[in-house]
């Protein structure tokens, strides 16, 4: 099912692209729905990848994985 439900949302950005309708969001900004509990989630990462509290997460898990 969840499959099914990432390839329905990808679809339906890239009609939204190539139709010109509605908002896509892009990097880095995210949407996240939760099919339990039929919520979306919108965030923001300011500064992508280069926000500090985001590196310090990304070094946590890369130490995680070389373990």
């Amino acid at each position: 099912m969840a499959c099914d439900l990432c390839a329905g949302i990808a679809a339906t950005e890239v009609l939204k692209i190539l139709l010109n309708r509605g908002t896509v969001l892009c990097a880095p900004n995210s949407i996240v729905f939760d099919a339990y509990h039929n919520q979306i989630f919108k965030s923001n990462i300011w500064f992508g990848n280069r926000n500090p509290i985001q590196k310090f997460k990304l070094a946590i898990a890369r130490r995680m994985l070389k373990n």
